[in-house]
């Protein structure tokens, strides 16, 4: 039943928006009329015969599935009153990689790119703009919660010292940010040599100060004038987004670990869904957020081949994905349906171009966009990845069902109760479980299933974000602080951790800075501006957005303690090994 569901979707696409791969040259794949004809002709017949049969395979499928649940029923295994054995302590320390640290967004904790910026403000150097596409959705439409800009952040770049000192007091040796390319090529062709002169600054001292800094090119962010060209969604600029990539790597050649994109498929989730800057007619437009993807992966691609061709292995390229899972909570059909709806928008179609160089973007009658690249070809460049950074904070758990009148709890879950009788739809948990401020159930569990399918593309990993909302929900209570339960989460990841052991080179936290109150200006999660608590740091902002004074969480005290005896552990060996 099924199959042959899902072969009547098949015959409901659109006609293929292809475009080929041959040695770097992409080509869009043309067809005539005619061929479109006989495609769609050929596709109404076989759908229409589908559908003629479609009742008497439904009945087949219905009996089926009863005979097996009787005899499941019949052979069903007594229960076993044992008490499972407890779970095996880990110790973080002895599982960490040789670099650990911490993830940032410049543009998130500085607000890099806009005018409330404490440094590289936009408009300073006329003619030169420098201002990110982000900056003017700086307001209630479109960030929740509406935080103060003017006081937002800290100022990393202007006050280098200060947070790197932030940094050390973790023992991280580690430190993942971008480079904002608005506040570097501040108009089409125009380069700010102050800014980056800053940028070079704080790369210099992290690397004095033992921190190893590793960059991603493009972090949901870039310069409003190359929005103003098509952003990603003009494929034109495919080229010119590698011509900056190879710029930056020229530009920092202290730099030896690069990525490219940070999480694909969530930038093109969010641009889809609206909540992140698009031009008109993008949003919930399927065929658009295909197209987007793929024009996003052919640049990766470009850039990863352009870069391996000019300097060779003295640097290392890769990529960040969120591998973001849609679970439903009652199993239910819709819920099935929605499920895997968003998971093959959010995760599946970028993740299995990464494993086989297949790039499929099909929903049925409205989208089905295409990409590939020669096996041969595909291996030949080692899938196009020298290291896949891993990001998780675990699976959405979707509900369409009632609820006992009992309502589930969740940010993004819609409750409509009558006493006993209730109905929920949305993002929420499991009972006892909770769920954070945006949207995530925080469950340390469902990363090994992420680790697993990361280590099916490559074995060099990089853990390159995970984190937990110290803020969060169990049902039948309110949202609330809990840092205890954050601390907890990094401790319920060490016995996973151990699994994978041989595959991960690279751990880092989402993130290090935060305010110092529950309702205060701090890290800028996107849309859900500073509600979230995802950082470990509380900070105390100063004059000039300076950092007076910092506090370490629970999960930040657990954390340095666990890198500073891994990093003690690792030099007594090496001092064993010389001797």
């Amino acid at each position: 039943m099924i199959s042959l569901s899902d072969s009547m979707s098949d015959d409901l696409l659109p006609y293929s928006d292809t475009v080929n791969w041959n040695q770097g040259k992409l080509t869009p794949e043309a067809h005539s009329t005619s061929e479109k004809i006989q495609y769609y002709a050929i596709n109404a017949l076989q759908f229409l015969v589908k559908f003629i049969f479609l009742p008497v395979v439904a009945v087949f499928s219905l009996a089926r599935s009863l005979t097996n649940r009787c005899i499941s029923w019949f052979n069903k295994p007594a229960v076993d009153a044992t008490p499972s054995a407890p779970k095996e302590k880990v110790d973080l320390a002895s599982v960490l990689p040789p670099l650990v640290g911490f993830a940032d967004s410049l543009y998130q904790s500085s607000l890099l790119g806009t005018p409330y910026s404490a440094t590289c403000k936009p408009g300073t150097h006329i003619p030169v703009d420098g201002t990110s596409y982000w900056a003017k959705n700086l307001n209630s439409e479109h960030i929740e919660g509406n935080p103060d800009f003017s006081k937002f952040g800290i100022d990393i770049l202007g006050n280098p010292d200060q947070f790197i000192e932030m940094l050390k007091a973790t023992n991280s040796n580690a430190y993942r940010f971008p480079i904002p390319w608005s506040i570097i090529e501040t108009s089409s062709g125009i380069m700010n040599q102050e800014n980056i002169g800053l940028v070079r600054t704080l790369i210099t001292k992290l690397i004095g100060a033992g921190i190893t800094p590793l960059v991603t090119i493009h972090h949901y962010d870039h310069p409003q004038w190359f929005e103003d060209m098509g952003g990603f969604h003009n494929p034109e600029n495919i080229e010119r987004f590698k011509d900056h990539a190879l710029q930056m790597i020229r530009l920092f050649p202290e730099v030896k670990t690069w990525y490219t994109f940070n999480e694909i498929g969530g930038f093109g989730l969010e641009t889809f869904l609206g909540d992140f800057p698009s031009p008109d007619g993008v949003k919930l437009n399927h065929a658009a957020e295909g197209r987007l993807l793929r024009n996003i992966l052919m640049a990766h691609c470009k850039t990863y081949q352009a870069a391996k061709a000019e300097f060779g292995d003295s640097i290392e390229v890769g990529i960040t994905h969120q591998f973001l899972g849609f679970r439903p909570m009652t199993g239910n059909f819709l819920e099935e349906m929605v499920c895997k709806h968003l998971s093959k928008l959010a995760h599946e179609t970028v993740y299995e171009f990464f494993k086989t160089g297949v790039f499929s973007f099909q929903v049925p009658g409205l989208a089905n966009v295409n990409f590939s690249i020669p096996k041969e070809e595909f291996e030949k460049n080692h899938k196009f990845l020298d290291v896949l950074g891993v990001q998780a904070y675990g699976d959405a758990r979707f509900i369409f069902a009632s609820n006992g009148g009992n309502p589930y709890p969740g940010p993004k879950v819609t409750n409509i109760n009558w006493g006993r009788f209730g109905f929920s739809v949305g993002a929420t948990c499991e009972d006892g479980k909770r769920i954070s401020s945006f949207g995530p159930e925080i469950d340390a569990s469902t990363f090994e299933k992420v680790l697993e399918q990361a280590r099916a593309i490559t074995h060099n990993l990089h853990i390159t974000e995970v984190g937990c909302d110290a803020k969060s929900q169990i049902r039948g209570q309110v949202m609330k602080l809990d840092r205890e339960a954050q601390r907890q989460y990094f401790e319920d990841l060490a016995p996973i951790l151990a699994k994978f052991r041989d595959d991960i080179k690279v751990f880092l936290v989402w993130t290090l800075y935060g305010s110092d109150g529950l309702d205060k200006e701090g890290q800028l999660e996107w849309q859900r501006g500073a509600l979230t608590k995802l950082p470990v740091m509380e900070v105390t902002q100063g004059p000039n957005r300076c950092i007076a004074s910092y506090n370490l969480t629970p999960a930040a005290a657990y954390l340095r303690d666990n890198f500073g005896q891994m990093q003690q552990e690792r030099a007594a060996s090496s001092a064993v090994e010389a001797i």
